[in-house]
């Protein structure tokens, strides 16, 4: 049986783990989530927290989190392995010096059977005596074709001086028309890449609903993607195939063109998109450690 999970369902989640890390005391000082399902959660969770660092390996004072516990076996091997690369690197030797417990693991859903027990989840995965329980199906795993939300999205823009906000639809819809365009000009990807941040999410999403393979860094022929075009990117990625959700001008890959980015507000900003129009602001550049 399969259970859809909803983007508004993972910023309610995101709202109950920043009230359970106030009521224990726990401040970390940068987030950590692997490829691929976690940096969805990883955006929303480091937004509605106020988290700055994203992270590339664990850290013991940071918030590790994932979007499901469900044997534990791959979040388990994971940590390990980020924690102490060089002796993870020889397949025989059996890293037990650090325990998964050292760090504080936090997921939406968690199975029972899960060799790793998250410090904080909110949802519990049924059991069932055939197989692993219910399927869980994540909104960042499936694209569909928005065309009404994107034309949406494009009016907004030319019609309105004030702020716009962006929905996960209209998201959806440009991922899909990303692809459209892509083969169009007969450009058959081999990966997806994400700039850091918001295009990481995309590329998430990208990944999972065309079954690209998400990659650690650029290579030749994949998709580069971000959610605001930069204007080095061009210059940096000559070979692959270049889009962003919104540019300044023309051949910066944006599809959606704006003058000002100030007045875009991505959903995953949680912060920005309560604050209103008037008190919005586009955020500074984060650095990974």
């Amino acid at each position: 049986m399969k259970k859809y999970v909803t983007w508004e369902e993972i910023e309610d989640y995101a709202q109950k783990l920043k009230a359970h890390c106030a009521k224990v005391g726990f401040a970390p000082d940068g987030i950590y989530g692997p490829a691929r399902g976690a940096i969805p959660f990883r955006e929303i969770v480091a937004d509605v927290m106020g988290i700055k660092k994203r992270l590339i390996t664990p850290k013991k004072e940071a918030l590790h989190i994932d979007d499901i516990a469900d044997s534990g076996v791959t979040l388990q091997v994971i940590m390990r392995r980020k924690s102490h690369p060089k002796e993870y690197a020889d397949p025989v030797k059996k890293l037990m010096q650090t325990k998964v417990g050292d760090y504080f693991i936090t997921t939406m859903y968690y199975h029972p059977r899960s060799v790793v027990k998250p410090d904080f989840y909110t949802e519990l995965k049924s059991k069932s005596s055939k197989d692993a329980g219910d399927w869980i199906v994540f909104p960042y795993e499936e694209v569909k074709k928005r065309e009404t939300d994107v034309l949406k999205l494009r009016a907004q823009i030319a019609e309105s001086t004030g702020t716009v906000n962006v929905t996960w639809r209209q998201i959806e819809g440009f991922l899909f028309d990303t692809m459209v365009e892509c083969y169009e000009k007969g450009h058959k990807p081999t990966g997806v890449y994400g700039i850091r941040g918001g295009g990481e999410l995309l590329a998430t999403w990208l990944s999972n609903g065309y079954n690209l393979d998400m990659l650690d860094a650029p290579t030749e022929r994949c998709i580069v993607i971000n959610d605001f075009a930069k204007y080095n990117e061009c210059e940096l990625y000559k070979n692959c195939y270049i889009v962003s959700m919104f540019g300044k001008k023309k051949g910066d890959g944006g599809m959606f063109k704006v003058t000002n980015y100030d007045r875009i507000i991505m959903p995953y900003k949680v912060k920005n998109r309560a604050k209103g129009e008037n008190e919005c602001q586009r955020p500074k550049k984060q650095k990974l450690r």
